[in-house]
């Protein structure tokens, strides 16, 4: 299966659907999509990981990348659906603290919503974060 990239918004907020490997080719395109986002001047933004299958390095360097730079323009990435796999990836490189993470994309999006943007030191999975996908 190749990737899949779905461009959605929820409370105002664009969200990126991933579906499928996480690769170097899907990397470039998702910073393309963030970078696209930027220019327009949308510095809050939520990927749902959900469906993703596997990350390569590439893309967890982007990922990181793409959150420093919004956060330079007080924006925000906040991460949903997560997978279990993914969730230890991200803590055995130790970039976990970076991302705020959510159950559902909708949860991430209306989190920006009333309040200025902070940046988590530590990894938060949001309320009922108890369900693992594997």
């Amino acid at each position: 299966m190749g990737t899949i990239l779905e461009v959605r918004e929820m409370h105002g907020i664009p969200v990126l659907v991933v579906a499928g490997k996480l690769d170097h080719q899907s990397g470039v395109a998702i910073k393309n999509i963030l970078s696209s986002w930027l220019e327009q001047g949308k510095y809050r933004v939520v990927l749902d990981l959900g469906e993703a299958e596997g990350i390569c390095y590439v893309v967890l360097s982007i990922l990181v990348g793409m959150a420093r730079i919004l956060r330079n323009f007080s924006g925000d990435m906040k991460l949903a659906r997560l997978r279990f796999n993914m969730k230890e990836i991200f803590q055995q490189i130790r970039i976990d603290g970076l991302f705020e993470c959510f159950d559902t994309a909708e949860e991430a999006a209306g989190s920006f919503s009333g309040r200025r943007t902070q940046h988590p030191l530590q990894f938060t999975w949001g309320a009922g974060s108890s369900r693992v996908n594997a």
